[in-house]
């Protein structure tokens, strides 16, 4: 477990990483900074790709992605190694820019929100995500370290998990349930 969540963070800093060297290599002197617009955090969220291309390590991984994803969507995405699963995911999230075409949030084009903005909307779940070894409220705190209490009692709430904060969660004293884990995951 603890390798696939180092897996993971490699990705993830890999990501990071190549943008950080796109910006680096800019020569331009930086445009004065504006306000930066934050997708409604009232609304539902809607995302749309529209003729997204995308590519990694010099090669087009992504083509031409038309995709509309609406609050309350369910949306698998499926394919083989290599095919771009993960690479749309990290342009979504802005770990890799878009090479053509546009990501809309709520209508406002990605580019032009914070990455903070992004990835407070989202969330991936694995199929057999890592809880550490504590409380059901620790578990909680992997995603948001030194959320409140009543943070965490309303992110429990918002997956549906109405139990005991304080219960220890892993292998051993997880409930048999195999909707419990991604909820407590997501939460």
């Amino acid at each position: 477990k603890g390798l696939s969540v180092a897996t993971g963070l490699w990705e993830e800093a890999r990501g990071g990483l190549e943008r950080v060297h796109e910006v680096l290599a800019k020569h331009d002197d930086p445009a004065p900074a504006a306000p930066i617009p934050q997708p409604p955090s009232s609304a539902p969220l809607e995302i749309e790709l529209r003729k997204l291309s995308v590519r990694r390590g010099g090669a087009l991984v992504l083509r031409d992605i038309d995709l509309r994803i609406r609050p309350g969507d369910r949306i698998v995405i499926q394919g083989a190694s290599g095919a771009g699963k993960s690479t749309l995911l990290d342009c979504l999230a802005g770990f890799v820019p878009a090479a053509g075409g546009a990501v809309l949030w709520s209508g406002c084009p990605a580019e032009e929100l914070s990455l903070a903005a992004r990835r407070a909307q989202m969330a991936l779940v694995d199929q057999d995500p890592w809880l550490g070894s504590g409380s059901v409220a620790a578990a909680i705190r992997i995603g948001r370290a030194g959320a409140s209490p009543d943070d965490v009692r309303r992110a429990a709430e918002a997956v549906g998990l109405e139990l005991d904060l304080d219960r220890p969660v892993g292998y051993a004293s997880a409930p048999a349930s195999g909707a419990y884990r991604p909820r407590l995951a997501s939460a």
